[in-house]
């Protein structure tokens, strides 16, 4: 089960590409922070310090505590207390309600909003991508573009820049949404190698998943030229955003075809064209 550490990761992500994650995510993380805050402070508290202060500011004052006064300060000290000894306890059991109402609230609206906030950050990087790919390929070499000029070697020099921002957008945010919990537990099975491609790939071209995944897990030193991987990948189908509630959709869509595929395969063939058995 994820934690909301995780869900803490993903926002200073994304707040570190310069993009506010979805208020309703950010409020829960507030919130459970807030009751950790709350439980801590009251267990830094020593109520004879706090009693003893009071008596120091008596004293300055030069007037005496009235009964009711004192009481007050009583009954302050015993809610600080109660609140430490019985909830402290209590705090870490708040992760399960608010992992799943996190998992709930990205699978839902706020989903959209995550992709749609990166969304002009990936489209910014992935134009550099389609510019570089109208002059080389992922298999092209620094020779064969230096002698297509100097707009295609200006191409070639900020397609690194544009790959880094993307890889970013990979490693930081959509690597830690896949191991968030947020597809369906027997399709992160079906799809366990390829599961990562399906926050970028082209709803049009899903088809395409098990080529977009591979290329995703390739090592960088496999491609020669800069943005290698991501030009392969805009050369296969694009570069998308899906958010949570859209990649379910898919791998749902791939999953009923692969079952209907599996079906025809093992589907009893008309006795016509059965293989005739030769007898004496």
């Amino acid at each position: 089960m994820p934690w909301t550490r995780d869900f803490a990761r993903l926002v200073e992500a994304m707040e570190g590409l310069g993009v506010e994650a979805p208020n309703g995510v950010t409020a829960v993380l507030q919130s459970v922070a807030a009751f950790r805050q709350a439980v801590m402070v009251q267990k830094a508290v020593n109520p004879a310090d706090e009693m003893g202060e009071t008596i120091r500011k008596a004293g300055a004052a030069g007037r005496p505590l009235a009964v009711n006064e004192a009481r007050a300060v009583c009954e302050n000290l015993v809610t600080k207390q109660l609140i430490s000894s019985q909830l402290g306890v209590h705090i870490q059991s708040l992760e399960l309600p608010a992992v799943s109402t996190i998992q709930e609230l990205l699978l839902a609206d706020a989903g959209d909003e995550l992709m749609g906030a990166l969304r002009p950050v990936v489209n910014h990087a992935a134009g550099g991508i389609r510019r570089a790919s109208e002059f080389y390929s992922a298999d092209a070499t620094a020779e064969q573009v230096l002698q297509l000029g100097p707009e295609a070697g200006q191409a070639w020099q900020e397609a690194g820049d544009h790959a880094a921002i993307l890889d970013r957008v990979l490693n930081e945010v959509l690597r830690p949404l896949t191991l968030l919990e947020l597809i369906d537990p027997e399709l992160r099975r079906d799809f366990s190698r390829h599961l990562l491609g399906v926050w970028i790939i082209d709803p049009e071209r899903a088809h395409l998943l098990p080529e977009v995944g591979a290329v995703l897990m390739t090592p960088l030193t496999n491609f020669r030229v800069p943005g290698g991987r991501w030009l392969k990948i805009h050369q296969l189908c694009g570069i998308h955003l899906n958010s949570p509630r859209l990649a379910t959709e898919i791998l749902r869509e791939l999953q009923k075809a692969d079952a209907k595929a599996e079906a025809e395969r093992y589907k009893p063939k008309p006795a016509g064209n059965r293989m005739k058995v030769w007898t004496p």
